[in-house]
């Protein structure tokens, strides 16, 4: 009743089963490097009288995971946000998600069976909260039963990979009228099976898996410069000319993913301006540099992930253009990575997710206004030669979900970091080590006091001009201070010759 973190941080497997039930203190279960259950692997939150559900559950933390001997079972765990378990191949038994009300994606990248049901119910009930996907693009059989129910804000499942000819069991996909009913589909037996409307974009889609599919895939990208998708995986074959041809491309609608290239070291795709969809790259260890200085928008999903045991060489990420990214912001396990400059980037449609990027110096958002989801920095800049020292996110003013600073040894200054704690919608939480950081300062007293962190920032003469009624003000108090703490002018017709 009184643990709020399972963290076994050495652990590989499990031979029997993994059950974490009625934990109702719990916030994490953190089991980063646990490659196998053998048994089932259940998390479970028994309901009171009433039906509520008192559980604080917020992260499933099993990124190494690859089977589940038997059944993988999350019932009840009404504060969960997401569910990424993208190494997942198999489940022996049955894949039940049920009544997760606050998930808001659920990712298993790799996963190729489910041995019997494969059931979600109830999850992502909200409209702050929307599950509108379900990310299984590898998915080939499930031996029993399909059932995708109530969930009113599902709308796609174009990455839902699935053929219905490999179910063993009947499907069931209720919809509800005013809400999904052009719920499109990954392929057009599915659509067709479950009398639903939509498509998934062009279908001018680029898959490379073999050698045999690599000329083809060349002749198509020839003759167009707007693909629907780009899917790339387990290919030793595609090479840097093969991504300078991917160069020319100016549009991609459904996602640009990216899996296991071997032969690849640099990635500029200077003609790209807009990817619809998600840019996922994962287990693409020797890309030294990613280039996109045209992109604008990426309207999915930014994941990527370095999980393929050998060292990932990637130091440079350059997309100093886009404004929006329209679901989640995840970047794990590249320990080469230097810095993360995304200055122009406005808002981020889920959650933010800096994780063991053990050499990452800097973090520069300046116009960042909106995060809805929850905000992590987790074991980044741990080494002395190359410390994070700041959060550089001054416009930062939602975060509709918790803000997380763990484990990130150098951290010293929140002072670039705008956010006022009363705009965070959950739980605020800076984890220290004794000795390390124990100065660290907030941008302002009350983030100080929410993180309970002693220092200030500086003086706390600010001067910020946005709008006309700031200006009078802004000269009233450089006329009485020769020392000021900041000065911010953005967005402002009304700063002159005078005022400079």
């Amino acid at each position: 009743a009184k643990v709020t973190t399972l963290e076994l941080e050495a652990l590989k497997e499990i031979k029997g089963e993994l059950a974490v039930i009625d934990c109702f203190a719990m916030e994490e279960i953190l089991l980063p490097n646990l490659e196998k259950i053998g048994g089932r692997f259940k998390v479970y939150i028994k309901p009171d009288y009433t039906g509520n559900v008192a559980g604080v559950l917020k992260i499933i933390e099993m990124e190494a995971l690859i089977s589940v001997g038997s059944s993988l079972l999350i019932e009840d765990v009404w504060t969960l946000d997401s569910i990424n378990i993208d190494q997942l191949v198999s489940v022996g038994g049955g894949l039940r998600l049920y009544r997760l009300r606050r998930v808001t994606e659920i990712s298993m990248l790799k996963l190729e069976t489910v041995g019997r049901e494969l059931f979600i119910q109830e999850c992502g009930r909200y409209e702050a909260t929307a599950l509108k996907e379900i990310e299984m693009p590898s998915l080939k059989s499930v031996g029993g039963y399909l059932g995708l129910k109530h969930l009113p804000y599902l709308v796609s499942l174009c990455d839902f990979g699935l053929d219905p000819s490999n179910v063993g069991g009947k499907i069931e996909i209720p919809q509800t009228v005013g809400q999904n009913v052009n719920l499109a589909s990954a392929r057009p037996a599915m659509s067709k099976y479950l009398n639903l409307t939509g498509s998934c974009g062009s279908g001018l889609d680029i898959t490379i898996a073999k050698a045999e599919d690599l000329a083809p895939a060349l002749a198509k990208i020839g003759s167009n410069t707007k693909l629907d998708s780009v899917t790339i995986t387990w290919s030793e074959i595609v090479d840097s000319q093969f991504m300078q041809v991917l160069g020319k491309v100016t549009e991609i609608g459904l996602g640009l993913v990216l899996q296991n290239l071997k032969n690849v070291t640099q990635m500029n795709l200077n003609s790209l301006t807009i990817i619809k969809g998600e840019l996922t790259m994962l287990d693409c260890g020797m890309i030294q540099t990613i280039s996109m200085p045209n992109l604008k928008l990426i309207g999915g999903r930014l994941k990527l992930y370095a999980r393929d045991k050998t060292k990932p060489l990637l130091r440079t990420l350059n997309l100093p253009a886009v404004t929006q990214i329209g679901r989640a912001l995840s970047i794990e396990d590249h320990r080469e990575l230097r810095s993360i400059d995304m200055d122009e980037v406005i808002s981020i449609g889920g959650r933010m997710r800096l994780f063991r990027l053990v050499k990452l110096m800097e973090v520069s958002m300046l116009k960042v206004e909106t995060i809805d989801g929850n905000l992590i920095v987790e074991e980044c800049g741990k080494s002395e030669s190359t410390p994070l020292k700041e959060l550089e996110m001054p416009s930062l003013q939602n975060i509709a979900g918790g803000l997380y600073l763990r484990r990130n040894l150098y951290l010293v200054s929140l002072c670039e970091f705008g956010i006022h704690p009363s705009n965070v919608t959950g739980p605020i939480e800076a984890r220290t080590v004794p000795g390390e950081n124990q100065e660290l300062v907030a941008a302002q007293p009350a983030m100080a006091q929410a993180l309970n962190l002693s220092g200030t920032c500086g003086n706390g003469i600010d001067i910020t001009i946005r709008s006309r009624s700031d200006f009078t003000a802004a000269l009233k108090a450089i006329g009485s201070n020769t020392v000021l703490d900041s000065v911010s002018i953005s967005w402002s017709d009304i700063t002159d010759s005078q005022l400079m």
